[in-house]
């Protein structure tokens, strides 16, 4: 091959566009966030290694359960208009889940008192941008919670509707054996973690049921 011609291919060459593979490995934002999308949209995720113990999933779902009644219980309390409980159960909810797992090593109040905590791939307490992310999709699933409560004391059908995406959710993070990721966790690239510090309260609710049984017994 003649060095004009070589010459021609390495100018054309350079004309080219550089593609998205390169742009990843130059800039680490494009490839982390294209990781966030398939992993958004992948149901089996590849094992991530070198990650804490994974709490059970229906611990996770008890803590979210519990994060969702200390939010109701802070809006109940305020006044009977729907819109205003709805900005303040948002309130309480990014709150609790940004604000409170910043300050409490990843651990809302649901998550304190079932032992489990919130990491990233490194171990550590997610950014708040994260957070912020993570918290925006799991904030829509309690508001349309929320809804359901309501539609379902006004004898209303649509509650069996509004509860389909934070189901769907759930069982997006159940499906996953080897990271347990919901679709907000996978968006947000979080995982659920056990933890030693905690309240430990499925622990001692079967303590209390099993000194229950006994007292009724004798």
């Amino acid at each position: 091959m003649s060095k004009s011609r070589v010459s021609v291919e390495n100018r054309n060459r350079r004309k080219q566009p550089r593609s998205a593979n390169f742009q990843a490995r130059r800039n680490p934002n494009i490839a982390a966030n294209r990781t966030a999308s398939d992993r958004f949209w992948n149901m089996k995720a590849e094992l991530i290694p070198d990650l804490p113990p994974k709490p059970p999933f229906w611990r996770r779902a008890c803590a979210f359960l519990l994060d969702f009644v200390v939010a109701y219980l802070v809006t109940v309390i305020i006044s009977p208009n729907w819109f205003i409980h709805t900005f303040f159960f948002l309130v309480a909810w990014l709150g609790n889940r940004i604000l409170f797992v910043g300050r409490n090593r990843g651990q809302s109040i649901g998550r304190w008192a079932f032992d489990m905590k919130l990491i990233d791939r490194n171990r550590r307490i997610p950014y708040l941008d994260m957070l912020l992310r993570r918290e925006a999709i799991t904030a829509a699933e309690g508001v349309l919670l929320l809804w359901a409560v309501y539609a379902l004391f006004a004898g209303n059908s649509v509650a069996f509707l509004l509860v389909i995406p934070p189901i769907a959710d759930a069982i997006a993070a159940w499906s996953d054996e080897a990271n347990q990721q919901s679709f907000h966790d996978r968006y947000a690239d979080t995982f659920m973690a056990s933890s030693r510090r905690g309240y430990s309260l499925d622990v001692k609710i079967q303590k209390w049921v099993e000194l229950a049984l006994r007292s009724m017994r004798k």
